[in-house]
């Protein structure tokens, strides 16, 4: 406050003013509040950034781990990978083993139909018209024989 006195005594000497002068006086008073007004302000941003900024930390901490939470998910993550390429080795093995029981279906579907061709009467017949010996004879004339 001394000081701020001496500046005001100097700024009014330099100035050849009078000690009676209240402008000088109101102008350094009104420089001192918009000094005050601004550091004031400047203390109020200082302290809602800093809380923002812890907030953001907190924010990040629970998103973003640490080397140490790393550290933790390694082995889980090991683990599942490992199960998951046994899982993959187990599909492959089992399209593998459905492939080759639909082949030996489709294998005993078509016995089945040769079977079933052979048991049918008129596949019967036929079969048994081709398996036997062709014989050649002649017609006899009834009317050549009288």
């Amino acid at each position: 406050m001394y000081q701020y006195l001496l500046a005001d005594a100097k700024l009014r000497h330099m100035l050849n003013l009078s000690p009676q002068c209240g402008i000088v006086t109101f102008l350094t008073w009104l420089m001192v509040l918009i000094a005050v007004f601004c550091a004031i302000l400047g203390a109020k941003a200082m302290v809602s950034d800093e809380k923002d900024f812890l907030e953001l930390q907190k924010e990040a901490d629970k998103k973003i781990p640490r080397k140490k939470s790393v550290a933790d998910i390694r082995p889980v993550y090991n683990c599942i990978h490992k199960h998951l390429q046994q899982t993959d080795v187990f599909q492959e093995k089992t399209k593998k083993m459905l492939c080759k029981e639909r082949l030996e279906l489709e294998i005993l579907n078509s016995r089945i139909n040769c079977i079933n061709k052979l048991l049918k009467p008129e596949a019967q017949t036929e079969w048994r018209r081709s398996r036997l010996r062709k014989v050649y004879y002649r017609p006899i004339n009834s009317a050549a024989s009288k």
